[in-house]
């Protein structure tokens, strides 16, 4: 009769962890136009709405990309939740015959990117130039689309070079060896 009893329970028991649930986990990601390329760990998932099914809890790095739109780069912690805590985790995977879900939904909103004011940018720059110059003190920068008045004369460029008459046919030209360096055009 014991040895029955001790069969009967540990069928038992053997039938409830081939019977046990599991846990289905996966990251549901959303975005504000729909339509955004996902990647999640350097690997492209496609285009959201996306659901995809992970294995580990912890650091993610999520990144949404979208024509006419900022890109997002997000690092995202994912927690487990209360079920897959040591010695909860055991009953939950293992013993309880029932599926359980563990779903992670992300939502991120993308802006639009803003027209550049190239012409604004450019007087900035400018402004900026000025008033970095040593010779002039910021309080008296020139204002911005005017040059200050320079006491130094503007560079001349340099004369031209004479040029040198073309050999005639038939006849060899002496090539200088280059300066900082032996000639190396007599070394066979």
């Amino acid at each position: 009769m014991r040895k029955s009893r001790a069969l009967t329970t540990l069928c038992c028991l053997f039938t409830l962890f081939v019977l046990g649930g599991c846990v289905e986990r996966k990251i549901a990601i959303e975005s504000d136009p729909a339509g955004a390329d996902v990647w999640m760990d350097g690997k492209y998932l496609g285009k959201t709405p996306v659901s995809v099914p992970f294995t580990f809890y912890g650091g993610r790095e999520i990144r949404l990309e979208k024509e006419g739109y900022q890109a997002i780069r997000v690092l995202h912690n994912v927690n487990p939740p209360l079920f897959e805590y040591f010695p909860v985790d055991l009953a939950s995977e293992c013993i309880v015959p029932v599926n359980l879900r563990d779903v992670k939904s992300l939502r991120f909103d993308l802006e639009r990117v803003r027209e550049a004011d190239v012409q604004g940018l450019v007087e900035r720059a400018d402004a900026l130039r000025f008033q970095t110059r040593v010779d002039v003190a910021p309080e008296r920068a020139a204002p911005v689309g005017k040059q200050p008045p320079s006491a130094e004369p503007a560079p001349q460029p340099p004369p031209p070079l004479a040029e040198a008459p073309t050999p005639a046919a038939g006849t060899s030209r002496a090539v200088a060896a280059p300066t900082g360096g032996p000639d190396r055009s007599s070394r066979r």
